[in-house]
């Protein structure tokens, strides 16, 4: 149950609401997947049930803890329930009426990119007074990098002067910050509901309460040259996948980022030699061989797109390409490195900043 194969759709293996059965959907599950070849069903014993209850809150005891503890005076709970990850798709198999209780961190597309930033489990809760929403998302990583990577994707509203846990991000709908392996998003159907928001901030209080561990740095943050960087524009990526969502870029799946060691975009307002905003994706592979590879293989895949420039794969370590009247470089680092800039007007821009990296 904790790892991801091909693309299956996510199961809704746990719901907490008292009209649902613990196990139902593993249930439902396994009568489907017999369905293709007769109307044989498969039937969980009592006993497996208890057991297979027992290893999964052990192994989310803190998410089945926090979902359990978050009751609130005058607003009911419609709905809860703990995701695992089984598929490229997370999806509500819990039916429901009312589409108020969809949530937006199921929707198509956004799936793929929780999967590649490590996402292991979702927890939700909704709550509901009259016609107002209240919804608690929790999301677990396999790592601090995943967290964050999640945080950087999901979040809503700017940055707060006082960070909750390792970063946060508030505005007058919700509250998004990420703590150790853990990315948490609160958020009210209504906007400028003052008692919605009360009930929000209770729940950022309590998740503080829960969640004690905090993530150390993250090194690949501190590889991108702070000079001229824009504040904000810092991106951890895990994948092509999330890169392609903060970086367009032709062939970036190229570059491998998935088999690298850490990975990260930002942008820059350079002053000189041209005042220019530069796009810059780094990518640190620890290996100079496999470096080497996804240099060769995304300049060459440009190469046939459009002829460098300046370089070139096969006997350079620095290429670089026109693309729609702006300059792309990809060069080659010592120590497994590679960087692509990209959005320069000017030739020499481009190399200027990859200098200083």
């Amino acid at each position: 149950m904790t790892t991801f194969s091909g693309r299956k759709t996510l199961t809704f293996l746990i719901a907490l609401a008292a009209t649902v059965s613990l196990m139902a959907p593993v249930n439902a599950q396994a009568e489907s997947s017999e369905s293709g070849s007769g109307s044989k069903t498969m039937s969980v014993s009592p006993s497996s049930r208890s057991q297979a209850k027992a290893q999964f809150q052990y192994k989310y005891e803190t998410l089945y803890s926090l979902m359990k503890s978050l009751n609130f005076t005058g607003w009911t709970e419609v709905k809860s329930g703990l995701y695992l990850k089984e598929g490229g798709r997370y999806r509500d198999s819990l039916a429901t009426e009312d589409s108020y209780l969809r949530s937006s961190s199921f929707a198509s597309g956004k799936e793929g990119i929780l999967e590649e930033c490590g996402c292991q489990a979702v927890a939700q809760k909704v709550f509901r007074r009259g016609n107002r929403f209240v919804t608690f998302e929790a999301f677990k990583f396999d790592s601090t990098v995943g967290a964050l990577a999640g945080y950087n994707f999901l979040r809503s509203g700017s940055t707060t002067v006082v960070k909750r846990g390792d970063g946060s991000s508030e505005d007058s709908q919700s509250i998004s910050f990420w703590q150790d392996k853990y990315f948490f998003r609160i958020f009210t159907s209504e906007e400028d509901d003052s008692e919605a928001k009360e009930v929000v901030s209770a729940i950022a209080g309590k998740v503080n309460e829960v969640i004690r561990g905090h993530a150390g740095p993250i090194l690949i943050m501190k590889s991108l040259p702070s000079l001229d960087r824009v504040k904000g524009s810092e991106k951890v990526v895990r994948g092509s996948r999330t890169a392609s969502h903060y970086y367009s870029l032709p062939y970036i799946g190229k570059l491998l980022i998935e088999s690298a060691r850490g990975a990260a975009v930002a942008d820059y307002q350079v002053y000189y030699p041209n005042r220019e905003r530069l796009k810059v994706l780094y990518i640190d592979y620890g290996d100079q061989e496999k470096a080497q590879r996804a240099y060769i293989n995304f300049a060459s895949s440009m190469s046939e797109l459009q002829p460098p420039v300046d370089g070139g794969p096969e006997h350079s370590p620095r290429t670089l390409f026109k693309l729609n009247k702006r300059f792309v470089l990809c060069e080659l680092k010592p120590r497994g490195r590679l960087v692509v800039i990209s959005g320069a007007r000017k030739k020499n821009s481009c190399q200027a900043l990859s200098s200083q990296i």
